[in-house]
């Protein structure tokens, strides 16, 4: 080919009779020109594998520290292969999670509880406190709730000030099964607004559904007192539900992770987006945002495992 074009003076004609473009042409006779006749050999083919990637059994080992320690970054989970004998640069490290799918804290969380309710581990103390950091519900993952109403949580929290010392607060409860969540804004957390909740959105939510709430589990806080005669003892009474007080001011995961993700997600949102707005206005806004949340916002881990509260509940009526 080279010496055609040479004899006819013309790398185009040259080209055309050999059937090839004139790019490949040149590529040819520069590497010609600078290996001589061995450079228009076929090169050998490329590894598939870099020369220095990790072998399997590195990589296992990677996988298996980054999930026995959750918390660890890639700096430190290194140094502690390095005194195991292993040698893994942070870099190599960051690749070999990503390509696993455990890069990032929540990534790894997913993956630890995927695996527990797998039983393909038995989770250490702490994996538990690094899941339960992430996810307080998993607190109650070994909790017989086997269906919707079974047991719901109910709690109030502080939200913000609102001027002359006045203060608003979220009545709430939430389905232990499902997390589908109701709330109510109020300046005052007391028993009527808690039997309000129940009897103007709970029960009938759940009696719409064809399903009964059986019992029902507080903080310890005087609005939720359970004895007969009281407001909300008596209400529960009078609809035979069970009440089920825990004995300290710990909240129940259920709580403790909606609490969260209202402060962060419709909180802090709102409060950026207004000002000087009024209780009427609150309450709509947080209707609004349950509404997403219970019918088109998929929950990570447990109990949700990616879907939404709605959903778990219609799977349970159709089963």
């Amino acid at each position: 080919m080279l010496k055609l074009a040479e004899e006819l003076g013309n790398v185009s004609e040259a080209c055309r009779r050999m059937k090839i473009s004139r790019t490949r042409f040149y590529i040819f006779r520069k590497r010609y020109e600078k290996y001589g006749i061995e450079g228009l050999k076929n090169l050998p083919p490329i590894h598939k594998s870099h020369p220095h990637t990790k072998s399997a059994k590195v990589v296992e080992k990677v996988f298996s520290l980054s999930l026995e320690r959750p918390y660890l970054g890639c700096v430190d989970l290194s140094k502690e292969l390095k005194e195991d004998g292993v040698m893994v640069s942070p870099p190599t490290i960051q690749k070999i999670r990503e390509r696993k799918g455990i890069k990032t804290y929540h990534e790894r969380w997913l993956k630890l509880e995927e695996m527990a309710f797998r039983e393909e581990i038995h989770l250490t103390e702490e994996q538990i406190q690094f899941i339960e950091m992430m996810n307080p519900c998993f607190c109650e993952w070994k909790s017989n709730v086997k269906r919707p109403g079974r047991l719901l949580v109910q709690d109030s929290f502080f939200i913000l000030h609102t001027g002359s010392n006045k203060r608003l607060y979220i009545q709430c409860a939430l389905d232990v099964f499902s997390n589908y969540a109701f709330g109510l804004f109020t300046k005052k957390s007391d028993s009527e607004l808690a039997v309000r909740l129940l009897r103007d959105y709970v029960i009938p939510f759940f009696h719409e559904k064809g399903l009964n709430v059986s019992a029902i589990t507080t903080v310890a806080r005087k609005e939720y007192y359970g004895k007969e005669g009281e407001p909300y003892g008596q209400y529960l009474q009078d609809n035979q539900i069970i009440f089920k007080s825990r004995t300290s001011q710990t909240r129940h995961g259920s709580s403790e992770r909606f609490i969260n993700t209202v402060k962060v997600e419709f909180i802090a949102e709102t409060l950026r987006r207004k000002t000087n707005i009024s209780l009427e206005e609150f309450q709509n806004d947080l209707e609004a945002w349950l509404t997403n949340y219970n019918n088109s916002r998929k929950i990570q881990g447990f109990p949700n495992m990616g879907k939404t509260p709605i959903d778990l509940i219609n799977a349970y009526n159709s089963s």
